[in-house]
């Protein structure tokens, strides 16, 4: 009991060092949107500690449920996996 409450500090410990990694996605195209001028000055801050990245829509297709295929999302357009794949891999959106 004491060897895994030992692990689960260390495992603690080792996620609150981590930095946390925020996706900003905005659902405008518009280059003067204002939630995208948000997100881009939120991404130039730098803030300790976060990893702000941006994701863009403006390549995804339009959405087409005869062409989705949850058990091979390999099949998925490719701007349709990157997003995904980014999406996967934040903390928060």
């Amino acid at each position: 009991m004491a060897a895994e409450k030992k692990d689960l500090k260390a495992e603690l410990e080792k996620i609150s060092k981590a930095p946390i990694k925020i996706l900003g996605i905005s659902g405008s195209l518009r280059k003067s949107s204002f939630h995208t001028g948000l997100i881009r000055y939120l991404e130039s801050q730098k803030l300790e500690g976060v990893e702000f990245s941006v994701a863009s829509i403006g390549d995804l297709p339009l959405f087409n449920q005869d062409l989705e295929n949850p058990k091979d999302e390999e099949k998925d357009p490719k701007p349709v996996q990157e997003l995904r794949a980014k999406i996967r891999g934040a903390d928060a959106l």
